[in-house]
C-alpha cells in the first residue's frame, strides 16, 4: 500500500464513477506511517457524515471502499414540554378528576442533523396519603434504530383514583439514539 486518501461528505455519492471523479482526496495514512495503520480524521460534535476510502499500491492500482450508509454524530439533546390540558378543572390548582398532560418531545435538528429519539418515558409519583410510583414507556424505537424519529407528542393521564394526593411529581425522560438524555423538570401536581 502507497497511501490511504479519504473524503468526507454530508450526502452519499449515488454511482461508483462519482467516487472515481472526487478531486479532493486527504491524505490519511503514507507509506512513511502505514505501519502504524492509525490515521484519523476529525468530526464535528453535530454532523452527518459518509466516508470514501481509496487506496493505493504501489503498482498504481486503486481500490475504493465506501459504506452504503453513513453516520451520524449527534451531542445535542432532546427537548421535552409539557402542558397541562385540563387545567380549567383544577380548582387553585387542585384536581377533583384525573390529570391529564400533554406532552411534546423533539430531537432538534443542530449542524443539519439528529440521531432520532429511541425511547420516551416517564414517572409518576405520589406521596403523603398515598404512596404510589410508576414507570410507564411512551415510545419505544430501540428496536428500530432509524434516524426518521424525530418528534413524539401524546397525552399522559395521572389516574386520581390511584394518585389522590398533594405531593404528585411527574418527570418526562428522552433519549435519543446518539445516547443524549433529557430529564425534564419534575411537575408538581395536587
Amino acid at each position: 500500500v502507497k497511501s490511504i486518501e479519504y473524503y468526507k461528505t454530508r450526502l452519499p455519492l449515488v454511482r461508483e464513477e462519482e467516487v472515481e471523479a472526487i478531486k479532493s482526496w486527504k491524505v490519511l495514512g503514507t507509506e512513511g506511517n502505514l505501519a502504524e495503520r492509525n490515521g484519523s480524521f476529525g468530526i464535528s460534535p453535530d454532523e452527518q457524515f459518509v466516508v470514501y476510502e481509496k487506496i493505493t499500491d504501489y503498482a498504481g492500482r486503486v481500490t475504493y471502499i465506501y459504506p452504503t450508509n453513513g453516520a451520524v454524530a449527534d451531542n445535542t439533546q432532546p427537548e421535552i414540554s409539557i402542558t397541562e390540558v385540563n387545567r380549567n378543572a383544577s380548582s387553585n390548582g387542585i384536581y377533583n378528576e384525573d390529570i391529564v398532560l400533554h406532552v411534546d418531545v423533539q430531537d432538534p435538528t443542530n449542524g443539519d442533523t439528529y440521531s432520532g429519539l429511541e425511547r420516551v418515558w416517564y414517572d409518576v409519583s405520589a406521596s403523603g396519603n398515598v404512596s404510589a410510583s410508576e414507570t410507564i414507556t411512551l415510545m419505544d424505537n430501540s428496536d428500530n434504530r432509524v434516524q426518521s424519529h424525530q418528534n413524539w407528542s401524546g397525552n399522559i393521564t395521572i389516574p386520581a383514583s390511584r394518585y389522590n394526593s398533594n405531593d404528585i411529581r411527574v418527570q418526562v425522560h428522552a433519549l435519543d439514539f446518539s445516547g443524549n438524555q433529557y430529564d425534564s423538570e419534575v411537575v408538581p401536581l395536587s
